[in-house]
């Protein structure tokens, strides 16, 4: 009894000696100190519903974090162009990424609003859907300390959110007054995703934020509010102190030139905020915070993903409220390992831990066994995972694990965290904000991923790791095959696809198989896409145009090959169409019609005719489209030539290519010659000479041509002719035995099949016999004087008294400008017409307006107050031609002057009266810009022009005005000389004139 006494005493000094060893081969855990925030906010007054400086109760709620994760900018997220320049502004609601703005009422729950704002606005920008979420159940049911209207922060939205899920608005609607949890009701979805971003403490942030918030959402953030320090009127916001935060708000947008007044001072830079006081608060529930507040941005955190409840079937945990504390070993790595046993037939396929810093790295691994300190039976891993910023993160597995009921695994993830020296997440009591369930007996941490230094409530290291595993549960054994829908049909090819999804199955082999017949299997056309399961897709090509072809997807298994189900497609061929018919021949135009009976499954984009003179016209020659599918179709063409044979075809386009019908062929009608009289020459008293052209045959040949004349109008082929030849081309006829000094018409003919045409018709008139002693008298106009009608602003009537003599009369104008002390004064309209003139034009110098035997002329196309002269010649000849003999001493002895011109003192009200009304002339004096303002009910060209006080144009401006009301017009005045001007406005029915100063 003795000797089995020593030995059990052996055995316990030895085990006490290998667990001293053990002990003794880790240092002591360490753990950052508490956040000094937080001490002094437990020393406050918990409740964060306090009056303001004003006394004014605004509803707050926010908790400083006691141990916040170590944020930061690394050069890796630069490098990687994770970071990106963002614009000067940027707004999510211009996005459509905000849900609406909602009230926190009389309840110290501004971090809930905030923290599932973000949600919101994330699922909304990932396309997850439009939801209303519950702020309600998130403050009531956390696991912390703090009562439901005490305040939180993003730590215990995170928690919340990864742990217990979210849940619908409709399901647990926000009472402020509510404190109680309803835990009846089932989250719609988890986080498994989460971000604790770079702060205010960080310098460079606020890209990092405004790239997050481009990317992910809406970023939750806290603020120190202050009632004095906001502007109601322009909705901005600047704290300058350095009170303690007491305000969770979410952050939307940002607008870097936007300037924020607050109290006299002013800044430049503001983010674009989301409050939730309501939405008759601020700016619809929006304000704007200056990018040098000295508060915002204490804390910032976004939740990016959206993990259906549905697909957790058990989520393995021990960290009730997550990873609220940190250890490590004075070292930048540190290692964590969870026990779990099976509750169910499970496959492991993803696991789920915090990370304490930026730019961190981990590894995972699962093991199942886990004896004498040392870890065997890898079950599966994934190594090197990348977390750039603090947080909650989620990784597959390489290979998802199959575990049995009842059956222990153990989880081991390396945490390396290159800027932090507390490496290790762990859940433990903290004084005043959260008090877990600690486990024992499950949990263990180490230097070395070696020696392992175990925890738990029953040891002196109190702490739960934080490692969790998502779960699904097993089923019997099973396998489905999917065929997908066929893609990328062509005429000789297409894709095809499958899904294989099988259950402790293995997957020999899978792919597609097709053939022309039904029910395809492998040992027709098949391809090989590998063994396992998946979806996968393969390209068949070589494939006939315009058949049908059956596929299904195949997986081989060991006893067995498995079909999905049977699929079919055709492939692509050319249209069928009909031949092209016509009808309604012209000899310009014809009528066609066709149809498209088969599009060749593929839809056929166009459809028409093309049409040549030479045969096998194709698309590339003319074409005549009429519209596009399936059916029947007509179209007429026009300016064809006449008599001439046209080949058609009807055509229809389609993906694969363009299908012809068979080549048609018809015969416009011939239509009567194109003729032209062109001339006489050599005139005498009883012959002349006239030539002509054909240019056209229209379609048949020219059997005849010539030359038809009468003295009366319009001579035809049964009036006198002469005939000159046949065919096309230029020709003359030689008349003779006329009558001298008689007029005759003539025109050119031609004949054809369809028909006979005219030229134009000319006129001459044999010259008189010539008789002795004949003299020349010119008409006389000397002793009348010229009258003059209705001068307007363009215009001017004028009449003259025929004296005697032989010949016509030629009419000359000149124009010369008006000096200032001629402008027409006050209420004269137009100027008076006067026979005073100090400039008389002549034949050489004068614009000829008129030559010819009447004794009145209306002179059109004058300028605006512009002096002319006009003067009228006697001529016997064509002054036009050089060839008068013109005698100065027959001209008027009166040559007279007139102005036109037009003034009004004052201008209308109403712009149909005139067209237009000028309102303003401004500024007057002007320096380098001058404006006019007009006023049009119909839009108008509008010409403006600047003359100077010696009559010379500065300016010519033409404008056509289109939008009724008032219109604005700006004439440069920066290179005209100082001085006074006149300026002219005109349009077709009005014209005004003002005057203007010019001074640089």
């Amino acid at each position: 009894m003795k000797k089995i006494l020593n030995k059990l005493i052996m055995i316990v000094f030895i085990i006490i000696i290998q667990r001293f060893v053990i002990y003794a081969e880790i240092p002591e855990p360490q753990e950052p100190t508490i956040n000094q925030q937080f001490i002094e906010f437990l020393n406050a007054n918990k409740t964060q519903i306090k009056p303001d400086f004003d006394g004014a109760v605004k509803n707050y709620g926010y908790i400083p974090i006691p141990y916040p994760k170590n944020t930061g900018i690394t050069k890796n997220l630069k490098d990687n162009q994770i970071l990106s320049d963002p614009p000067a502004s940027y707004d999510l609601r211009n996005q459509n990424y905000m849900t609406s703005v909602k009230n926190q009422g009389n309840c110290g729950s501004c971090w809930a609003f905030a923290s599932i704002g973000s949600v919101e606005s994330n699922w909304l920008l990932n396309s997850f859907g439009n939801y209303d979420l519950s702020e309600n159940n998130m403050k009531n049911c956390h696991n912390f300390l703090w009562s439901a209207c005490d305040g939180g922060n993003s730590e215990i939205a995170s928690s919340y959110l990864s742990i217990k899920g979210i849940v619908s608005e409709s399901d647990d609607n926000y009472r402020d007054y509510s404190q109680n949890c309803n835990s009846s009701v089932s989250p719609i979805a988890y986080i498994s995703n989460l971000y604790y971003l770079p702060n205010r403490s960080n310098s460079g942030y606020e890209q990092v934020l405004k790239n997050i918030i481009m990317q992910h959402g809406g970023v939750f953030t806290s603020m120190t509010w202050s009632e004095r320090y906001y502007n109601s009127n322009a909705k901005t916001y600047r704290y300058t102190g350095s009170a303690a935060q007491n305000h969770a708000v979410l952050l939307v947008g940002w607008n870097d030139n936007m300037r924020v007044t607050v109290n006299g001072r002013t800044s430049t830079g503001a983010w674009i905020v989301k409050n939730s006081w309501g939405s008759s608060w601020g700016d619809n529930g929006y304000f704007y915070i200056a990018y040098d507040d000295t508060r915002i941005n204490g804390e910032t955190a976004v939740w990016i993903s959206k993990e259906n409840a549905s697909s957790i079937e058990h989520l393995y945990y021990y960290d009730e409220v997550g990873a609220v504390r940190q250890i490590g070993f004075g070292g930048n790595t540190g290692y964590a390992l969870a026990k779990y046993t099976s509750t169910a037939n499970h496959t492991i396929s993803k696991i789920g831990t915090w990370i304490n810093s930026y730019n961190s790295t981990i590894s995972i691994e699962v093991y199942g066994r886990f004896q004498n300190n040392t870890l065997s039976n890898l079950l599966g891993s994934v190594s090197n995972l990348s977390c750039e910023y603090p947080g909650y993160y989620t990784f597959d597995l390489e290979e998802a694990i199959t575990i049995n009921a009842n059956t222990d695994f153990f989880i081991k993830i390396q945490y390396y965290t290159p800027n932090y020296r507390y490496p290790i997440p762990i859940e433990r009591s903290i004084s005043g904000y959260c008090s877990p369930d600690i486990e024992s007996g499950n949990c263990w941490i180490s230097n070395t991923g070696r020696t392992w230094l175990q925890i738990g409530s029953d040891t002196r290291y109190p702490y739960d790791v934080c490692i969790r595993a998502y779960a699904t549960q097993n089923s019997d054994p099973s396998i489905e095959v999917v065929t997908l829908n066929p893609d990328n049909i062509t005429s000789n090819s297409a894709t095809l696809g499958g899904n294989v999804s099988a259950n402790r199955i293995q997957v020999l082999g899978k792919g597609i198989c097709w053939s022309q017949n039904s029910n395809p299997t492998i040992r027709q056309n098949r391809t090989n896409n590998g063994s396992g399961t998946g979806a996968y897709s393969t390209t068949i090509e070589n494939l006939n145009q315009g058949t049908t072809y059956y596929f299904r997807s195949y997986a081989i298994i060991s006893s067995d090959t498995i079909y999905g189900d049977e699929e079919s497609f055709t492939t692509l061929a050319l249209p069928t169409i009909s031949d092209a018919q016509y009808s309604n021949i012209t000899s310009n135009s014809a009528n066609l019609s066709a149809e498209v009976t088969n599009d060749g499954n593929s839809e056929v984009t166009e459809r028409g005719f093309c049409f040549s003179t030479d045969q096998n016209p194709d698309i590339n020659a003319n074409k005549l489209i009429a519209g596009s599918g399936v059916g029947s179709f007509s179209a007429s063409i026009s300016n064809l030539s006449p008599g001439t044979i046209y080949y058609v075809k009807s055509y229809a386009t389609n993906s694969v290519g363009t299908a012809y019908g068979n080549q048609v062929s018809f015969t416009t009608n011939s239509i009567p010659p194109t003729v032209s009289t062109d001339s006489y020459s050599d005139l005498t008293t009883n012959s002349v000479i006239i030539s002509g052209n054909v240019s056209d045959d229209g379609g048949s040949n020219v059997t005849e041509r010539g030359i038809c004349y009468s003295t009366t109008q319009n001579p035809d082929y049964n009036s006198s002719r002469v005939q000159s030849g046949n065919g096309l081309g230029n020709f003359s006829s030689s008349i003779n035995s006329l009558n001298p000094a008689t007029t005759y018409y003539a025109r050119a003919y031609a004949l054809n099949s369809s028909g006979i045409s005219y030229g134009s018709q000319i006129s001459f008139t044999t010259e008189q016999e010539q008789q002795d002693n004949e003299e020349f008298n010119p008409p006389s106009v000397q002793d009348y004087n010229i009258t003059s009608l209705n001068i307007t602003n363009n215009s001017i009537q004028i009449n003259w008294s025929r004296g005697n003599g032989d010949g016509s009369f030629v009419v000359c104008r000149q124009a010369y400008p008006i000096s200032s002390s001629e402008i027409p004064q006050s209420n004269t309209i137009y100027s008076t017409f006067s026979n005073n003139f100090s400039q008389a034009p002549s034949i050489g110098n004068g614009k000829i307006v008129y030559f010819g035997n009447n004794n009145s002329l209306r002179i059109t196309g004058l300028s605006s107050i512009t002096r002319y002269y006009i003067r009228i010649f006697a001529y016997n000849g064509d002054p036009t031609e050089g060839t008068a003999v013109f005698n100065e001493e027959t001209a008027t002895n009166n040559p007279v002057t007139f102005r036109t011109a037009r003034y009004k003192e004052s201008f209308p009200d109403n712009p149909n009266e005139y067209g237009f009304v000028l309102n303003q002339i401004y500024p007057n004096p002007a320096d380098n810009l001058v404006y006019l303002d007009l006023s049009i009910n119909e839009s108008t060209p509008i010409n403006i022009e600047l003359f100077d006080l010696s009559g010379n144009k500065i300016i010519n401006k033409n404008i056509n005005l289109t939008n009724t009301g008032k219109n604005t017009i700006t004439i440069n005045t920066e290179d005209i000389p100082s001085g006074y001007y006149i300026i002219l406005i005109s349009n077709e029915v009005d014209l005004i004139f003002d005057s203007i100063f010019i001074a640089h």
